[in-house]
């Protein structure tokens, strides 16, 4: 049996997307994707000059999540790649699981590169993986931006975000590579899983300009005009970089900027300027309240995470406590 074409072309993105000498810490499930990576990662890693190391984290959400831990490890043994395998501790009651989770493997993983001298987090994310993001969001009112192919912010690397999960199969097919079946992904109570086995082909069935192929390269178009805003975003955004957090020199420079700027950027600035203290996205309606503190129009806001943004004559603040309420002034 001679390797497919979309086989040859997993690697060759790899080759394209992974610069030498890279030093990359794989985030593996044991599902079909992830494993398929690394497998593709440990014949890279000899061209290459590579440094490649594994981290598998067990979110404890399945009775038989032990057997995800034992396929990634023999796997990973087999390949000669060293593994760092991660337990969750148990979900606090009234969180968002799957971002809860998120949050906390990047926490992780942020952790391994530093003590493990790493560049690059690599994750399996998948053309199809993108596709369903643009559309959960769309669907949820939320903002557009999707998984990006280089995130120099969280130092992650996704090599399959233009290769299709039909791709992924031939390849795993091709090299016998074992994976985890997750019994959860079938689940469609879940939104992801719902756009993935109910959505999505029923647009495919019945619109027929909705082929994958046809919906990625809106999935690119999308992320092509985000990339542009966030360009322009950073561009308002410098000088008040400069001064102090908070400081009347500070609100001045943002309303100047902002006054010289469009107006449909502006909830994108307030969005950006926070989120290096936040670590989160507060979305539009968040960022037009905190526009109207900046602009004297209210006197503070609450935001998630328990977050505070407020004024006190003509200085700011962003505090983390009990919440409050603000009234216009």
């Amino acid at each position: 049996m001679f390797p497919s074409e979309g086989a040859l072309a997993l690697m060759n993105k790899l080759i394209q997307t992974l610069p030498k000498n890279s030093r990359i810490l794989a985030a593996v499930s044991g599902g079909q994707d992830s494993m398929a990576l690394l497998h593709a990662l440990a014949q890279f890693v000899p061209s290459h000059a590579a440094k490649v190391e594994v981290c598998h984290i067990d979110h404890g959400l399945r009775s038989d999540s032990s057997l995800d831990v034992q396929c990634v490890a023999s796997f990973a043994t087999q390949l000669g790649i060293p593994l760092h395998g991660v337990t969750l501790e148990p979900f606090p009651p009234g969180e968002n699981v799957e971002a809860y989770a998120r949050t906390l493997r990047y926490e992780h993983f942020q952790r391994l590169l530093v003590e493990r001298d790493l560049e690059w987090i690599c994750t399996a994310h998948t053309q199809d993986d993108a596709i369903e993001t643009l559309f959960m969001r769309l669907v949820s009112g939320k903002d557009l931006r999707g998984i990006l192919e280089k995130d120099e912010r969280r130092r992650c690397l996704r090599p399959l975000l233009h290769t299709s999960r039909r791709t992924i199969e031939e390849y795993v097919a091709y090299h016998n590579i074992p994976f985890r079946e997750d019994s959860t992904n079938r689940d469609t109570t879940r939104l992801r899983n719902r756009v993935r086995h109910e959505l999505i082909p029923f647009l495919e069935n019945h619109f027929p300009g909705s082929q994958r192929e046809v919906l990625a390269r809106q999935v690119d178009l999308v992320g092509e005009l985000i990339e542009v805003s966030d360009h322009l975003v950073q561009i308002i955004l410098g000088e008040a970089r400069e001064l102090e957090f908070g400081s009347r020199e500070w609100a001045k420079s943002l309303r100047e900027s902002l006054e010289s700027s469009l107006p449909a950027l502006h909830w994108r600035v307030m969005e950006e300027l926070l989120f290096p203290y936040l670590k989160r996205r507060i979305g539009r309606a968040h960022a037009l309240r905190v526009l109207d503190v900046l602009t004297h129009q209210t006197v503070g806001v609450e935001l998630p995470g328990h977050w505070r943004f407020s004024r006190s004559g003509g200085s700011f603040s962003l505090v983390r406590g009990e919440s409050r309420e603000f009234s216009r002034s």
